[in-house]
């Protein structure tokens, strides 16, 4: 995606959603749009140059995530805190997605060929004013649950852009982003290699 402003702090928001592209207006749990992760927020800003911007993100860094071992984490009475404030603590935590899901499995041979969504927005408007710990535990998927006992850390709504109806003549993606100078969208395939990577 090519940036024509000056140099700035901004965002960018991916989405994937499973071809052939439905109606925007499609309610087709298999045809909703996934979000993958966000860089705006006050975690994980980008500094964007005019020009081409090359951003990589790994899958373990989405907003939406948490790690294996909290998705997988005893969850039994024996487990569970009594203590009130250490029991919602708890329960926090546990929300998320799970990062070996992020990604959809895909197929072998040519894959599965999906849209993928992008939107840069500018950090100064969207960002929240307050303070953030670094070290706060259990807020890697903020976009997806919020911070505890703090504010959603977005001034857009969850789900944005695609939490709102569209106008009737938006009937595709292209027709979407197509007069959105911010937006892009491309095509991938997502192949299953059916091979087992040793977590680290």
């Amino acid at each position: 995606m090519e940036w024509s402003a000056n140099r700035s702090l901004g965002g960018i928001c991916c989405w994937g959603t499973e071809l052939p592209p439905p109606s925007m207006s499609t309610s087709a749990p298999q045809h909703s749009p996934v979000k993958l992760g966000k860089t705006k927020g006050q975690l994980f800003p980008v500094l964007v140059n005019p020009g081409a911007n090359t951003i990589v993100r790994r899958s373990d860094q989405s907003s939406v995530t948490i790690p294996y071992e909290r998705t997988f984490r005893a969850v039994g009475t024996s487990s569970t805190p009594t203590n009130a404030n250490a029991l919602a603590q708890f329960r926090f935590c546990g929300c998320g997605w799970p990062q070996h899901m992020l990604i959809p499995k895909g197929a072998t041979g040519d894959g599965v060929q999906f849209d993928i969504f992008a939107m840069v927005s500018d950090y100064t408007i969207d960002a929240i004013n307050q303070t953030q710990d670094p070290n706060a535990p259990c807020d890697d998927a903020h976009s997806f649950c919020g911070l505890r006992d703090k504010l959603y850390p977005d001034t857009r709504a969850m789900g944005y852009p695609f939490d709102r109806s569209t106008e009737a003549t938006v009937e595709t993606l292209q027709d979407f982003v197509s007069p959105n100078a911010n937006m892009g969208t491309g095509t991938i395939r997502v192949r299953f290699s059916n091979t087992v990577i040793a977590r680290t």
